[in-house]
């Protein structure tokens, strides 16, 4: 996806996701079916949103840069909420 991004220069917009609790989340290597299930079962869910600066593809040399500097970004706002880094952490 960012190869194409790269491509026809279209820019790349950070989204940063926390999930109340963290196990809505679908991480991993868990399949989508039981996870699905588990989360259409509860009565609630919650989720925070944060949507960062869109990134330019022309700065990136290559998709793979590209990436890298979205991950970057991502992980900036995650810092900025004060949220883990790591879907396994809880606050």
């Amino acid at each position: 996806m960012f190869g194409i991004a790269l491509r026809t220069r279209v820019p790349i917009v950070p989204v940063a996701l926390r999930y109340d609790p963290p196990s809505l989340a679908w991480v991993g290597d868990a399949t989508f079916l039981p996870h699905y299930l588990g989360l259409a079962g509860r009565r609630r869910a919650r989720a925070v949103v944060r949507i960062g600066v869109p990134t330019s593809p022309t700065s990136a040399a290559t998709s793979r840069d590209l990436a890298a500097a979205a991950r970057g970004d991502v992980l900036h706002l995650m810092r900025e909420a004060g949220w883990p880094s790591s879907p396994s952490s809880t606050t």
